[in-house]
């Protein structure tokens, strides 16, 4: 039985993975980026000020777990979550995820180049690649 989608939106910094993850479930969308904001709510300083890669492992777990309580709260029909997903193995736990939920998976690659609200420098921008990732029988819908 079938519960609902979850749309896993990847792409550069600036794709506009956020704002499409908003439009789409607007209360259960969320992205390791959510961690940091209320981590410089709580410190009183700016997304810039608190971002460390030091940090990247306790926000995309936060943000795994956020997504498994959405699921498990079955409130939701649409939840998404927007990351980089640079390489495949960052994607397929939330595959696997969605499989123990019963949700399904909709990939979604953004390509659009929008301003970069993070201030990550444009040569790292430029310098992320995603690898390809299909696998038909997990995003049939």
């Amino acid at each position: 039985m079938r519960h609902g989608t979850l749309f896993i939106i990847r792409g550069k910094p600036g794709s506009g993975k956020t704002g499409l993850g908003r439009a789409i479930s607007p209360a259960s969308n969320v992205s390791a980026d959510d961690w940091f904001y209320a981590l410089a709510r709580e410190q009183g300083k700016t997304y810039q000020e608190v971002w460390d890669p030091i940090h990247l492992e306790t926000a995309h777990n936060w943000c795994f777990t956020a997504v498994e309580n959405y699921m498990i709260a079955r409130a939701y029909t649409f939840i998404s979550v927007a990351n980089v997903f640079e390489k495949v193995e960052h994607i397929q736990p939330y595959v696997d995820l969605a499989k123990k939920h019963g949700y399904r998976v909709s990939i979604v690659e953004m390509k659009n180049e929008f301003k970069n609200d993070h201030g990550v420098p444009q040569e790292k921008v430029d310098s992320i690649t995603l690898e390809p990732y299909i696998h038909m029988e997990d995003t049939c819908v």
